[in-house]
């Protein structure tokens, strides 16, 4: 295992702790299945549909960031703008479908499958996994970086 994590790449690396995250917590929450409350199968499936959209929105962050930094291709305005608005649209989503399932069930005929607050904790891991694993880097200062930073 050990030698699978070191063969990825930051971006794969990130992939993997949003992946283990995302399944570890959804393990967790299974009982809540069985011995839940009167509603204990809405934080299970809040946690799914969060940590869903949480990994899309890590692989649509990965992929339009590496399609801007692509030096062969040209104007990038569309580009850009669909970027900024991708992953909020997405957020908002998951955050509205969830907080009316979870407080005005009503509204959606009486379905009440996913939880809000296991939706909205389930899309916070991203920045921090994203900032453990592209800005933190634990590579030995080489004597030549040392120099040039003099």
């Amino acid at each position: 295992m050990k030698r699978f994590y070191l063969g990825l790449n930051r971006d794969q690396k990130g992939m993997f702790w949003l992946v283990t995250i995302s399944v570890v917590v959804f393990l967790a929450l299974i009982p809540l299945y069985f011995f839940g409350l009167d509603k204990g199968y809405q934080y299970p499936n809040g946690w799914w549909l969060g940590s869903f959209v949480e990994l899309f929105a890590y692989f649509t962050l990965i992929y339009f960031t590496n399609r801007l930094t692509d030096q062969k291709s040209g104007n990038h305005t569309g580009l850009m703008i669909l970027n900024a608005l991708v992953r909020p649209l997405c957020y908002l989503v998951v955050l509205v479908i969830s907080a009316i399932c979870t407080f005005r069930p009503a509204w959606f005929g009486g379905f009440d499958m996913f939880g809000f607050w296991t939706a909205f904790a389930a899309l916070l891991p991203m920045p921090i996994v994203v900032l453990c694993t592209h800005f933190m880097k634990k590579e030995p200062v080489k004597d030549s970086d040392e120099a040039s930073c003099l």
